[in-house]
């Protein structure tokens, strides 16, 4: 690739505000705003090839600690695959408490000593990425406050929480298996367009909530991007899986999965991440959609 995406870092970083329409360069989810482990505890990912989003490349280190054997990355920002191989690189590089200082808001934050680790298992266009990051806002302080990320407070109880590979012993046992990661492909596109791209057929795909942004897709209202959506998770995206697409993510709303109920979905539930992350209002449970083959 040129560096095109390199040119677009700055215009990212200093002027994108828009958080909800996302492009080929976007804003970059640091941390999952979902429960993974949440849904991912009641799904047997064992010896599975996986399919999910690069998002905050969080996706990808649960589905390796649940026993994938293989799994690859899409994303219509081609910055979330750089923020996956972020991770990876920490993963490889960092003691848990260094990946924890560095991913959640505390001082040391996105900090430069402890990126300096990171980079040395980093290379082609992410190096060339994150060095181009941290020469243009040297000052760890300077870069959080950039619009290169989303502004998700996470704190390090709520990264644990929702981050099965951070608990107990499981950090040591990500860092055993995370070279599974060195043989991914990402695939840089929208959902719509995800079959057209798809050379072979994985066991289970994820799509996290990428159902709330399908109305600036579709251009309709959001029950009948919902509806027609399902349909393209049924008839289209499910040729190229073999076991369940779990296709919708509902935080902290009972009643949305329910709408245009299908007998042939199954819906999982568990902890709201608002409960996780010990926000001061009420909340119900999270939800997901499951489609099975």
């Amino acid at each position: 690739m040129d560096d095109e995406f390199l040119k677009n870092v700055y215009r990212v970083a200093k002027y994108y505000y828009d958080d909800i329409i996302f492009e080929k360069y976007s804003r970059i989810y640091k941390l999952t705003t979902e429960n993974i482990c949440g849904y991912l505890n009641q799904i047997n990912m064992k010896d599975k090839s996986i399919l999910v989003p690069a998002a905050s490349g969080d996706h990808l280190l649960n589905s390796i600690l649940k026993g994938a054997n293989s799994v690859d990355l899409f994303d219509i920002n081609y910055y979330a695959l750089f923020m996956a191989e972020l991770k990876i690189a920490a993963v490889k590089s960092l003691s848990k408490e260094e990946f924890i200082r560095y991913f959640t808001n505390g001082r040391n934050a996105l900090s430069n000593d402890i990126y300096a680790k990171i980079r040395l298992y980093l290379n082609g266009d992410a190096l060339l990425f994150w060095d181009k990051v941290y020469t243009l806002f040297p000052n760890n302080n300077d870069l959080k406050k950039t619009n290169l990320f989303m502004k998700d407070n996470y704190y390090e109880d709520s990264l644990i929480n929702v981050n099965d590979y951070l608990k107990d012993n499981n950090y040591n046992y990500l860092k055993e298996k995370i070279n599974i990661a060195d043989n991914k492909k990402f695939i840089n596109t929208n959902v719509i367009d995800l079959p057209n791209k798809l050379d072979k057929n994985y066991d289970i795909i994820l799509l996290s909530n990428i159902q709330d942004y399908m109305k600036f897709t579709y251009h309709l209202d959001y029950l009948r991007s919902l509806e027609k959506y399902r349909e393209f998770i049924k008839n289209d995206l499910m040729k190229y899986c073999n076991e369940c697409i779990v296709g919708e993510y509902f935080y902290n709303n009972a009643a949305a999965p329910s709408l245009l109920s299908d007998a042939s979905d199954e819906t999982l539930y568990f902890d709201s991440i608002n409960k996780l992350l010990s926000l001061t209002y009420d909340s119900t449970d999270d939800q997901v959609k499951v489609y099975k083959k």
